[in-house]
């Protein structure tokens, strides 16, 4: 149903309104049991395709359908299109006051939806600023992470050499002890031989 309706927006778009009305309508008739939303937006396609045709009591009353339920459930977007459709469908019938209104009304929800673009815009633009901010902190974190482990590493390697060298010190020390040891040992031989 979805794809119908968006089939039939397409076809709008195109100029193909008989078309488009079969496949508005279905999906209309769907919507209207199961999906109040897109039945909004569905019914503002009809309306215009209707306009297109001329046939503007059919426009009239699927925008008299849809504009009390925009209102009820503050869909914006469809109201401003719904506006504008119906300030169209009054200046066909020659009625330029409500024309005017209607086109006051379209301005109005439009200015609205400019300002919630925007606010949408601010918001996801500050958003994406604190997703950077978070991705920069997470890297520096990572950074000082590895430049921990590496000072830890760093560390471990230098203990270890010293205790390496510590041991091979003591042990040539020992090797050296040991050697005088038996170099007076022979001395004192040496000496009571001679």
């Amino acid at each position: 149903i979805n794809a119908y309706a968006n089939y039939g927006n397409k076809l709008i778009q195109k100029g193909d309104y008989s078309k488009a009305k079969a496949y508005s309508l279905s999906a209309f008739n769907w919507f209207k049991t199961y999906n109040e939303i897109q039945l909004l937006k569905v019914g503002v396609n009809l309306s215009n395709i209707y306009i297109n045709q001329n046939n503007f009591d059919s426009a009239r009353y699927y925008l008299d359908y849809i504009i009390p339920k925009a209102i009820e459930t503050e869909q914006n977007y469809v109201l401003e299109n719904a506006y504008a459709n119906l300030s169209l469908v009054e200046k066909k019938a020659g009625n330029y006051k409500e024309a005017l209104e209607y086109a006051a009304l379209n301005k109005e929800y439009a200015l609205q939806n400019l300002g919630l673009d925007r606010d949408r815009a601010i918001k996801s633009h500050e958003l994406e600023l604190e997703l950077e901010n978070k991705e920069k902190e997470l890297k520096f974190s990572n950074l000082q992470n590895e430049l921990l482990e590496s000072k830890s590493r760093y560390q471990k390697t230098l203990l270890l050499g010293l205790s390496f060298g510590f041991f091979i010190l003591l042990t040539l020390l020992i090797l050296l002890r040991k050697s005088q040891n038996k170099l007076k040992v022979k001395n004192l031989q040496l000496s009571k031989n001679n």
